[in-house]
């Protein structure tokens, strides 16, 4: 991966039509990052 990009890898498969959140806490260049979303699978 280039450093510009990152990947949430889910621990197990995701089960359909079913709506999730993700967050990322963390730095980029020594500033603070803080993101949460939701998504829904197909």
């Amino acid at each position: 991966m280039s450093s510009n990009v990152g990947a949430l890898i889910p621990d197990a498969p995701l089960a359909a039509k079913t709506t999730y959140s993700a967050k990322l806490v963390g730095t980029n260049n020594g500033q603070p990052v803080n993101k949460t979303w939701s998504f829904t699978t197909q």
